[in-house]
């Protein structure tokens, strides 16, 4: 006699399936990023900070970065991602699109770990890779950071630097980690002398809100405090440097003098404040209503959501800083506040990756899915626009090099302008650069050069 036994249960799949197709979304996403950077044109400053390729020796190329970037240390601007432009675009193409798809992914992995003050390898961590990076795609303001050559390694690399240094901080794994590899400590000091060395503004806003942290976990006897204040040194000791340099006061005098800008007093202190509002809401209105909805779901859950110190809020607190320290600057730069759109993207991502702890695993993950599906259409439509305006700038640049040599190049050789369609929040077209900087350009192609 056979005794039945009782049917299996089936197996849930959906968590799997689901778990594959968002990593399939995040990989394409990611070559999609690459795709996109490797289309984008040389632009704008890019034919100042670089020379035209010539068949060279790898000897060649590092005195010539070390020369050129010691010129502009001197001259014009210290920061380092000035010297990381320079020497990317020395470098032979491949290298810095690999570089950068892999600066983009750390920033992204940067932020999710932020957001979830962990370095845990799990689903949440899966969501906020996709939610990082399809946002990035969606509502981040200036795109000109992550596809145009000169911003990429002005801005996103530095900044990349800039949130391996606050992880250090605030995620105790990481910390943990560093503490016990000696190696990896020494790494991050230098990281952070770099960071500081990087931006103005941002240094003593990060500052000002990590220091109460390590007090409090010097009274709490947190691990590594000893190692933080070595990186806090370090920190301020890069962005020290970068003040004292001699370029950037011949930089601030410069445009305090080309922009007719009068003494600072109370009246034009708060006119410098009120143009760095409206540059912001005017810069960033789709990251700052996606920011304003998350913050106001999160207030409305605020008991089914942990939140533990110091909370993506606190770290707003310090965006926000080294945004409203523009207005010290002769001129507001939307690319400046690259810190506070970070700060906010980590509170948006961090909300996605509380909602499946808080009971809405369900909801989170239609929602991100959706929001990767979404980030692939937008993507797709990116591409078109910087293969367009591709298509312009090197058809231009290869009629100058026909042309080298022939009487045009000598008497004058008219070019047309580049235009494009797209909005400045996906492409940023600096031919008016070129226009008013034709000497710098002449220099570059050896040919004399007409934009009209």
């Amino acid at each position: 006699m056979q005794v039945s036994r009782p049917a299996a249960k089936p197996q849930n799949t959906d968590p799997i399936l689901y778990c594959c197709f968002t990593i399939v979304i995040w990989i394409v996403l990611l070559a999609l990023y690459g795709l996109v950077f490797a289309t984008s044109p040389l632009n704008g400053e890019d034919f100042a900070l670089s020379r035209l390729a010539h068949a060279r020796s790898p000897y060649g190329s590092l005195s010539w970065i070390a020369a050129r970037s010691l010129f502009q240390i001197a001259t014009w601007n210290a920061r380092v991602g000035e010297q990381l432009a320079i020497f990317w675009m020395e470098m032979p193409t491949p290298w810095f699109v690999a570089a950068n798809v892999l600066t983009f992914a750390l920033f992204c992995w940067c932020i999710t770990a932020l957001a979830r003050r962990s370095l845990a390898p799990d689903m949440s961590a899966i969501n906020g890779w996709v939610v990082t990076n399809g946002l990035c795609w969606l509502v981040w303001p200036r795109m000109e950071i992550f596809f145009w050559r000169t911003a990429a390694a002005e801005y996103l690399q530095p900044l990349v630097l800039t949130l391996l240094l606050v992880m250090a901080f605030v995620i105790p794994d990481f910390r943990r980690v560093l503490v016990r590899n000696h190696l990896l400590m020494v790494l991050i000091l230098i990281c952070a002398v770099l960071a500081g060395a990087s931006f103005e503004n941002t240094p003593p806003a990060i500052l000002v809100c990590l220091l109460p942290y390590l007090v409090f976990l010097w009274r709490h006897g947190g691990e590594g405090v000893k190692q933080l204040a070595a990186a806090a040194l370090a920190y301020t000791t890069g962005w020290v440097l970068l003040m004292v340099a001699p370029s950037t006061h011949i930089r601030s005098a410069y445009y305090h003098t080309a922009l007719h800008l009068p003494e600072l007093s109370p009246s034009v202190a708060l006119a410098r404040i009120s143009d760095s509002w409206r540059e912001l809401f005017l810069s960033s209105p789709e990251l700052l209503l996606v920011f304003l909805g998350c913050a106001t779901a999160a207030g409305l859950m605020r008991k089914r959501l942990i939140i533990t110190f110091p909370s993506p809020g606190w770290l707003l607190v310090s965006g926000v800083l080294s945004f409203q320290a523009v207005s010290l600057a002769p001129y507001t730069d939307a690319r400046s506040f690259v810190f506070l759109w970070a700060t906010l993207l980590v509170f948006v991502v961090s909300f996605f990756s509380s909602l499946e702890s808080a009971g809405y695993a369900r909801t989170c993950r239609v929602t991100v899915f959706t929001l990767g599906l979404a980030a692939l259409a937008f993507g797709t439509g990116v591409y078109g626009e910087y293969a367009r305006f591709a298509d312009q700038a090197n058809r231009r640049i290869e009629t100058i090099l026909e042309t080298k040599g022939a009487r045009p190049c000598i008497t004058g050789l008219a070019l047309p302008v580049l235009t494009t369609q797209a909005t400045p929040r996906i492409l940023a077209n600096r031919d008016a650069w070129v226009i008013g900087n034709l000497d710098q350009v002449d220099a570059y192609f050896g040919c004399k050069v007409l934009i009209n």
